[in-house]
C-alpha cells in the first residue's frame, strides 16, 4: 500500500477540483490559451489564488452550478460565449460578478446591461485586469456567506440532524489524536494551491516556521489564505481540510476559552445577503441558529458598518444586513467568544470572535433609518432549554478526551460521509498504529465502501484480508467468523459466483445455527439466501426445503417480522412452485404475498403488479386465458402509471394481452379448463 493512498494532501491535490477558498475567478473564451490570454491569466494568479478556464460554455455552466451554495467566483466571459452563457448563470448565487471581455465593445454592451451583475464591458488587458482584482478584493474583504443550520423541533435528534452533524464533526476534531506529520500535510497542500502566488507563498514560508499554539488567532486575523481556507472548509463541513486544520481549530477553540469575555458584551457585524438568504433569516424568527464557521464581529457598530459600505454600487444586487448581537458570558461553555484586540493584527478593529458552531437566537429582522436590514441576535448559552438535549447527545456520542483515527474513522462512516472515508482506514493501516481487531475492521470497513460503488472485486479482497486476520482471532464457531462468512457470501453472489457464494452461506449458517437462540435472525437471513441460490442455480427442492424453514420460524406467534420482506418471501416460495409447475401452490404463494402486500405497500407498487404478472403466467400455463387476461390487465395497469410509454415491460406486456384476446375470440370455449 503507497502511502499516497493514505496522504490527506496528496488526495486533495489530487482530486480537489472546486476552490479550496470562497472567492475565486471563472473565466471562459475560447480563445483563452492564446498567448496574451495566458500572460494575463498569469498575472491575475499573481493576486487571486483560485482561477479556473474553460473554453465551451456547457463544461463552464455545469462547474458553476455544481460549486458551493458558499462560493463566490467573478466570471469574465468573452463576448460571443457570454452572451450565450451569462442568461443561464447570472442567477447563480455563486456568480458574484461579471466582466465581458471583447473587442467591440459597442455590440455586446446592448446585450450586457440586462445584467444587474454585469460590471463592464472591457477591451483592454490592462483594464481587466485592474476591475478583477479589484473587485476580488473587495469582495474578500466583506467575507463570504454565512453558513448556518436552523434547530427545527420536528426533526429527530440524532446522528442524521442537520442541526447536530457540524457539532459532532467539531467535537471529533477537537479530541482527535495528533500525528506529528498533521501540520506538514497541511503546509504540502497549501504550497501546491498557492505555486502561482508570491505573497502567499512568503505568508506559508513564515507560517511553517514560526507558527505556534499561543499565536493561533494571531495568525488567524492575518490578511491571507489561512483565514479564507478554513472559513470555507468550515462553512462547507469539507472533512480533508478540516483534519489537517484540526491541530489550528484547536489551538484558536483552546485560547478563546483562556480568554472568554467575563461580561456581556454587545457586537456587530456588517454582511451582504441575497434576497433568498435573508428570507431564511425573516423566517427564522424566533427559531435558534448555528453558525459553522468562526463569527467574527466587532463592539464598534462603525467598523461592521464599514464592511457594508458599497460606495462604488458594486453589490447593488444584494441587501445591506447588520448583525445586531447580545452575547451574556457563558458558564462552562462550549462555545467560547472571546475579544481578540491583543491577537489580532487590527487591533482597532475590536473584533469578538465567536467559536465555530456557535448558536443564536434569531429575535427580529427590521430595517432601519439608513435602509440597512437590522437582524438581531441573542447568543445561546450550553444551558439553553432547548439546546440541553442536543449537547447531551453529543457527550454521550464522545466522551473520550482523546480518540483514536479508527474511531475519527468509524464515525464518518456512520455519518454517511462515505466519500471521505475510505482514506481515514488507509490511513489508520499505514501508521499500524491500532490492535489487530482495529485491523480486521478498517479492512471490513473498506470492503463495505468498495461494495457501495459495485467495485465488487476490491470489496471481496478488503473482506478477505479481514476474514483471515479474523481466522486467528476468533473460535470456528464464534459469531465474528459467521458474519465475516455471510459478508464474502455476499460479494461472491454480486459477483454471481454461486458455488463460493453458498459455500460461504453454509459456513455463516452453521456458526449462526450454533448460537440460534441468540442470532435466530441471522440464522434466518442465512436459510433465505441459501434458499434464493439454489433457486437461481435450479435446485428447486433445496430451495424449499430453507425457505420453508424460514416461513416457519416467520409465522410463529409472538414473532416480528418486516411484512414487506414476508412478502417477499411468499413470492418467492410461488415463484419455486412455479418453476416446478405445482400450479396451485404457486398461486396460493402468490396470493400470500399479494395480501401481505396489500397490508404495507401502496396498491399501486411495483412488487403488487410483478405478483399480478406472475399470476397471470400461471393461469396461461394452466390453459385459463380469461384469469390469465384478468391478471395481465392489473399488471398493465399499474405499470402504466409509473413506466413511460415505450419501455420494454409494457411492450411486452400489451403484445401478450392482444395474444390472449385474439386466442380468445378464436375459441371462445377454451375456458373450460
Amino acid at each position: 500500500m503507497s502511502p499516497e493512498r493514505a496522504s490527506i494532501a496528496t488526495l486533495l491535490m489530487n482530486t480537489e477540483e472546486c476552490p479550496v477558498e470562497t472567492f475565486s475567478v471563472t473565466w471562459i473564451d475560447q480563445h483563452v490559451n492564446d498567448a496574451e490570454n495566458v500572460e494575463t491569466l498569469e498575472r491575475l494568479h499573481s493576486h487571486i489564488n483560485f482561477v479556473k478556464v474553460f473554453e465551451k460554455p456547457d463544461e463552464c455552466q455545469k462547474y458553476l452550478r455544481k460549486m458551493s451554495p458558499y462560493d463566490r467566483t467573478i466570471l469574465i466571459a468573452s463576448g460571443s460565449l457570454g452572451k450565450q452563457l451569462v442568461p443561464d448563470v447570472e442567477i447563480l448565487p455563486q456568480v458574484s460578478s461579471i466582466y465581458i471581455f471583447c473587442t467591440v465593445k459597442e455590440i455586446h454592451e446592448v446585450w450586457a446591461n440586462n445584467y444587474p451583475k454585469v460590471r463592464s464591458v472591457l477591451t483592454e488587458y490592462d483594464e481587466l485586469i485592474d476591475a478583477v482584482i479589484g473587485d476580488y478584493r473587495l469582495q474578500v474583504k466583506q467575507d463570504g456567506p454565512i453558513a448556518y443550520n436552523i434547530l427545527k423541533k420536528e426533526v429527530p435528534l440524532n446522528l442524521s440532524n442537520s442541526f447536530i452533524r457540524p457539532h459532532l464533526l467539531i467535537n471529533y476534531l477537537l479530541r482527535l489524536e495528533s500525528n506529528s506529520n498533521d501540520k506538514e500535510e497541511l503546509f504540502t497542500f497549501c504550497h501546491d494551491q498557492y505555486r502561482h502566488n508570491a505573497a502567499e507563498l512568503r505568508t506559508l514560508h513564515q507560517l511553517e516556521h514560526n507558527y505556534s499554539p499561543d499565536k493561533a488567532l494571531t495568525w488567524y486575523t492575518l490578511d491571507g489564505f489561512p483565514y479564507q481556507m478554513l472559513n470555507k472548509a468550515l462553512r462547507t463541513q469539507h472533512v480533508h481540510l478540516l483534519f489537517l486544520y484540526r491541530f489550528w481549530i484547536k489551538d484558536i477553540y483552546q485560547q478563546l476559552l483562556q480568554h472568554q469575555c467575563k461580561t456581556s458584551i454587545h457586537a456587530f457585524r456588517g454582511q451582504y445577503m441575497t434576497t433568498s438568504e435573508l428570507q431564511l433569516f425573516q423566517n427564522a424568527i424566533g427559531e435558534v441558529i448555528c453558525i459553522n464557521s468562526f463569527f467574527s464581529t466587532s463592539t464598534d457598530v462603525n467598523v461592521a458598518l464599514n464592511f457594508i459600505d458599497d460606495a462604488e454600487g458594486v453589490n447593488a444586487h444584494l441587501h445591506r444586513v447588520l448583525f445586531d448581537i447580545h452575547a451574556d458570558p457563558p458558564v462552562n461553555t462550549t462555545k467560547p467568544f472571546a475579544n481578540i484586540r491583543e491577537f489580532s493584527l487590527f487591533g482597532d478593529e475590536e473584533e469578538v470572535l465567536f467559536s465555530m458552531n456557535s448558536s443564536f437566537r434569531v429575535v427580529d429582522v427590521d430595517t432601519n433609518t439608513d435602509g440597512i436590514l437590522v437582524i438581531e441576535l441573542k447568543f445561546c448559552r450550553d444551558d439553553d432549554i432547548e439546546l440541553q438535549p442536543i449537547f447531551n447527545l453529543i457527550i454521550a456520542e464522545c466522551r473520550d478526551e482523546e480518540i483514536s483515527l479508527i474511531r475519527f474513522a468509524n464515525f464518518l462512516f456512520d455519518m454517511k460521509y462515505f466519500k471521505e472515508t475510505e482514506v481515514y482506514y488507509l490511513r489508520c493501516l499505514q501508521l499500524s498504529t491500532g490492535s489487530l481487531s482495529d485491523k480486521c475492521a478498517c479492512y471490513e470497513q473498506l470492503s463495505c465502501l468498495a461494495l457501495r460503488k459495485n467495485r465488487f472485486e476490491l470489496s471481496l479482497n478488503w473482506q478477505k484480508q479481514s476474514h483471515e486476520m479474523k481466522l486467528n482471532l476468533h473460535e470456528p464457531n464464534s459469531v465474528d467468523l459467521a458474519r465475516s462468512c455471510f459478508k464474502l457470501a455476499e460479494i461472491y453472489e454480486k459477483l454471481n459466483n454461486y458455488p463460493e457464494a453458498l459455500t460461504h452461506y453454509k459456513l455463516a449458517h452453521g456458526a449462526f445455527r450454533y448460537h440460534r437462540h441468540s442470532h435466530g435472525l441471522q440464522l434466518n437471513k442465512c436459510r433465505r439466501k441459501m434458499g434464493q441460490i439454489y433457486s437461481i442455480t435450479g435446485k428447486y427442492s433445496d430451495a424449499l426445503k430453507y425457505h420453508k424453514k424460514v416461513l416457519k420460524s416467520w409465522t410463529q406467534p409472538d414473532t416480528s417480522v418486516d411484512e414487506s420482506e414476508l412478502g417477499k418471501l411468499y413470492y418467492e416460495i410461488g415463484y419455486v412452485y412455479h418453476k416446478i409447475q405445482v400450479h396451485d401452490k404457486a398461486i396460493l404463494n402468490y396470493n400470500s404475498a399479494l395480501k401481505v402486500y396489500q397490508k404495507c405497500i401502496s396498491p399501486e407498487h411495483k412488487y403488487i403488479a410483478d405478483v399480478f404478472e406472475k399470476i397471470a403466467i400461471v393461469y396461461r400455463n394452466q390453459g385459463v386465458c380469461i384469469q390469465s387476461l384478468l391478471y395481465y390487465e392489473k399488471a398493465q395497469q399499474i405499470y402504466q402509471k409509473y413506466l413511460p410509454a415505450r419501455h420494454p415491460y409494457l411492450t411486452r406486456i400489451d403484445a401478450t394481452i392482444r395474444n390472449i384476446q385474439a386466442q380468445l375470440k378464436h375459441d371462445p370455449v377454451e375456458e373450460t379448463v
